[in-house]
């Protein structure tokens, strides 16, 4: 079993999972003592300002040669902990390697943190300045009534659940507050529930947390990491055998098979 992390725009695979006080998130979870045994695997990929037409597909092209190259596909059971975009990418990399995952029996664990399903009011007000700067993975977040690839993925991951055939569990954790900034006022949430919280039942609000600070738990007691490592936990004793299924509110089934 395999735990991968994948941070989301505009960031790294440090900065996204580390406190200020210097707890890096990944090595927090080395640290649990019922999930020793289990890998832990950091997807860092290039965003930044200046990221220009790399798009979300070259991303989820990257995910796919680094999980292979570095034999995260030999497990059968891959746990994803992804933070904002980083959602995204991996919704889409289930959705191209449906079949391929299919057919190696694996067992996916979706744990989406602030992650901007069905995309975000601040992509559209950046939307100008990322088409000015030829910036494809800014565009790619607008809200997906006004974005077409955003809803083709939110249909075919739908679809992907629906069809039943992937084993997948799932859970999303949501930011509570707003971001403050420097000289500026302060805003929305970066991500809105309805938008966080869209294909997973059982959706939870991390306390005090804003966009950012929801990815870096201070220490083994905060919230986040303590249903992280029950959400492993229960993905490691889950059995394949017809009864244990999993259902969201939408009425989508994925039963697990052996």
């Amino acid at each position: 079993m395999v735990v991968v992390f994948v941070h989301g725009l505009l960031s790294d695979g440090e900065k996204c999972w580390q406190h200020q006080n210097g707890t890096y998130w990944p090595e927090l979870l080395s640290r649990h003592q019922a999930t020793r045994n289990v890998g832990i695997y950091e997807f860092t990929y290039r965003t930044n300002v200046f990221s220009g037409s790399y798009n979300l597909s070259d991303i989820v092209d990257s995910l796919k040669e680094c999980l292979h190259l570095d034999g995260v596909n030999s497990a059968r059971k891959i746990v994803f902990v992804a933070h904002s975009m980083g959602g995204i990418v991996v919704r889409r990399y289930v959705v191209q390697r449906c079949d391929e995952l299919v057919q190696r029996g694996v067992d996916l664990g979706l744990l989406l943190i602030a992650s901007p399903s069905l995309g975000s009011s601040y992509a559209n007000w950046l939307s100008p300045v990322a088409r000015f700067m030829g910036h494809a993975q800014g565009q790619a977040l607008a809200f997906c009534q006004n974005n077409v690839w955003l809803n083709d993925l939110n249909n075919d991951f739908r679809n992907v659940l629906s069809r039943r055939a992937l084993v997948i569990h799932g859970r999303e954790l949501v930011e509570d507050q707003f971001v403050v900034l420097k000289r500026f006022r302060v805003f929305k949430q970066v991500v809105a529930p309805f938008s966080g919280a869209t294909y997973f039942g059982d959706a939870f609000k991390v306390p005090l947390s804003d966009h950012f600070s929801i990815a870096k738990p201070a220490d083994d007691q905060a919230i986040q990491h303590r249903m992280l490592c029950e959400f492993i936990e229960s993905t490691m004793q889950r059995k394949g055998n017809a009864s244990n299924v999993w259902e969201c509110p939408s009425g989508f089934r994925a039963s697990v098979v052996s």
